[in-house]
């Protein structure tokens, strides 16, 4: 829906998975995790986070879970 009324980045966090897909136009979606850089590329120059840094911790239940 946003890519198509021109947005060029789109990011969708799954606390649940502790993953963010990552849309940009006419691009295969990709699915990023725990230490892998979020990168803003040419939307948002310079900004770099890791996907668990975004994310938060855990929480404690699911830290003992796992």
């Amino acid at each position: 829906m946003w890519l198509s009324h021109g947005v060029r980045l789109v990011w969708i966090l799954h606390p649940e998975t502790r993953t963010v897909d990552v849309h940009r136009p006419d691009q295969t979606v990709a699915t990023l995790s725990g230490g892998d850089a979020l990168n803003g590329l040419d939307v948002l120059p310079g900004f770099t986070r890791e996907v668990s840094a975004v994310l938060g911790p855990r929480p404690a239940a699911e830290r003992s879970e796992g």
